[in-house]
């Protein structure tokens, strides 16, 4: 396991060298490489460290919490951060985070909170919401909250988390993971080892309701199947045709498997409502760190921190949600639509 380096006995502010950087308090602009061997220099953000640019680093450490970046940050090799005590204040970045390897978060404190999207190789992340999308080859999240996409090119899996959509090469999805779009897609088989929930949410913005609306839970009877010149089938019609091709549902070739409730019988008009009011609130979260300071004053750093926990506490609860009443049968459809 990674180490962070002894950086005991520094009685200034910060240090720099051609081989490091390191802050552990208000540096005012950006951390940028002068010249090439500069390129290749590691930056260590203690506890206390506020950066009002950005980042260049060949290695990026961020040894406890209460770090903040306002600016983007871009990492050649790995973005490490240490593992802290429960209570540690957040780690946040306010704009894009490009990493060329590995992000690796040590334990699940403190909370790593992104304001836009991470790019990155492989993304291992315990304890971080997300106000963008993830964009990586390879994923594993675990209590965290995504307001954007999942974009895996190769292998994803979630678990204890709360994500808008997800798009992989291979999606596994353990227990207690939720959704705020009702489908998801994967070029294999998607793996679902407990059932999913796809949130319809209240007004997270007052403080008298529940969080949570409704619910619609997707299990494997939710998974369809598309390949080019096919229809949309059914998983069980869909096998057969599926061998026909490769000796395994993980091997679909010019093939697409789709999470979705596309096949419910449903009273949609109340569900695309939620819907629609969940796609209105994150494109405001997500958006909220590039308004003008004038429109963000609509929205304090108390209102984020608490429309967060109500996020969290959906997690940790694991209570069970009040369910959507949105099945039908064809005759009450009819009688409905026909204005009996």
């Amino acid at each position: 396991m990674y180490e962070f380096g002894n950086l005991k006995g520094m009685d200034r502010d910060y240090i720099q060298d051609s081989t490091r950087y390191v802050v552990k308090s208000l540096h005012r602009g950006s951390i940028i490489p002068g010249n090439r061997i500069e390129m290749s220099r590691n930056v260590y953000l203690e506890p206390g460290a506020e950066i009002i640019g950005g980042i260049w680093a060949d290695q990026l450490h961020i040894i406890n919490g209460e770090v903040e970046i306002h600016k983007s940050v871009f990492v050649r090799k790995s973005l490490f951060i240490g593992k802290c005590d429960p209570g540690t204040p957040p780690i946040t970045m306010n704009s894009c985070c490009v990493v060329g390897d590995d992000v690796v978060q040590n334990g699940q404190f403190p909370l790593l909170r992104f304001r836009s999207d991470l790019y990155s190789s492989r993304v291992n992340l315990k304890n971080a919401i997300i106000y963008g999308s993830i964009y990586a080859d390879q994923i594993m999240l675990d209590h965290c909250i995504v307001l954007g996409g999942v974009y895996c090119k190769g292998r994803m899996e979630i678990r204890n988390s709360i994500v808008f959509t997800f798009r992989a090469n291979v999606a596994v999805l353990n227990e207690n993971v939720s959704l705020l779009s009702p489908f998801g897609l994967s070029d294999s088989m998607i793996q679902i080892k407990a059932p999913v929930n796809v949130l319809s949410l209240n007004d997270l913005f007052k403080g008298e309701e529940p969080s949570v609306k409704g619910v619609l839970t997707l299990d494997e009877t939710d998974i369809y199947f598309y390949r080019t010149g096919v229809e949309v089938k059914n998983k069980a019609v869909m096998t057969d045709l599926l061998k026909e091709d490769c000796s395994e549902i993980g091997s679909m070739e010019n093939a697409m498997c789709v999470l979705s409730m596309a096949g419910r019988v449903i009273e949609a008009n109340e569900i695309a409502k939620g819907f629609r009011a969940n796609k209105n609130l994150i494109q405001f979260l997500t958006l909220h760190s590039h308004l003008s300071d004038a429109e963000k004053k609509s929205l304090t750093s108390e209102d984020l921190e608490s429309i967060e926990a109500k996020m969290y506490a959906l997690i940790e609860e694991k209570a069970p949600f009040p369910k959507l009443e949105s099945t039908y049968s064809f005759n009450e459809l009819f009688k409905k639509y026909k204005g009996e």
